[in-house]
Formats: C-alpha cells, structure tokens, sequence
C-alpha cells in the first residue's frame, strides 16, 4: 500500500513538474482578468476543445492542441500575426521574473496585447454583437464572471 501511494506521489510530481503552460497565455490570461474583471480565464477562450474538432481532424489536435483556435482565437492571432509574442517570451522565461530584461519584454508583449483587444472589441462577434459586448458578459467559452 505505502509503495502505491508512493508511485502515485512520484507520478502526480513529475506530471506537475513537467506541464507547461504556454508563456503568452499566462500574460493574455492576467491582461483579460484585470480588464474585463473577470474570475477566471482558461486556454478555451481562445483555443477549441477536442470535442469541437472535426473527427478527421482529432490526430492532429493530439498532436499540437494549442494550433486549433476558436474564433477568438483566430482573431487575435492574426491581430498579433507580426509581433512573435509567444517567441518572445519564450526567450526571456529562464530569466528570474524582477530580470529588467524579462520585464520589458512582459511589459511590451501586454502593451501590444492590450492595442489588440481594442481592436478586437470593435470586431463582430459570432456569437452576436461584437467582442467587447460577449466579453463583458462572458458569452465567450473559457471564462467566468466575478
């Protein structure tokens, strides 16, 4: 019995250990939440849940889940198609958090989020009206009012 909870101990730290959450989606995720006041904000307001992908297209969602967008998604992605923020910051994550280096590129990557939820909020919604007003009132999967 001690010998199972210690493998079940052992696999649940080495799970943890090695998740990693996407770098660009730590920042958007704390951008949204202090602007939109929002509870939570999860990796499905901008990307698909397996159960929304196309049966043909299910291997490669496995594969790569992050590349299948939702309509939010999409759309921010092509607002900030030109900047590279996920290389970014990828670049500066080794560095300790109070580095200067890796503050400013947080701080601008937040910046040039912030210029594309402006502008993404003027952009038509599918699920009626426009972005700022789904986002406001939570019609978008992933997130949660206060």
């Amino acid at each position: 019995m001690k010998r199972l909870r210690l493998h079940s101990v052992l696999t649940l730290v080495a799970i943890v250990a090695n998740a990693t959450v996407a770098n660009a989606q730590i920042v958007f995720r704390t951008e949204l939440k202090e602007k939109y006041d929002f509870k939570t904000v999860s990796c499905y307001t901008c990307h698909m849940r397996k159960s929304d992908v196309a049966e043909d297209q299910v291997a490669k969602f496995e594969e790569n889940s992050k590349a299948f967008r939702n309509a939010i998604g999409k759309q921010l992605e092509e607002l900030l198609k030109e900047k590279n923020v996920t290389q970014r910051l990828k670049d500066v994550k080794g560095l300790p958090r109070e580095d200067p280096k890796r503050e400013a590129v947080e701080e601008q990557v937040k910046k040039e989020f912030h210029e594309a939820l402006e502008k993404l909020e003027a952009m038509k919604c599918p699920e009626g009206g426009t972005y700022k007003e789904a986002l406001q009132k939570a019609k978008i999967d992933g997130i949660k009012l206060k």
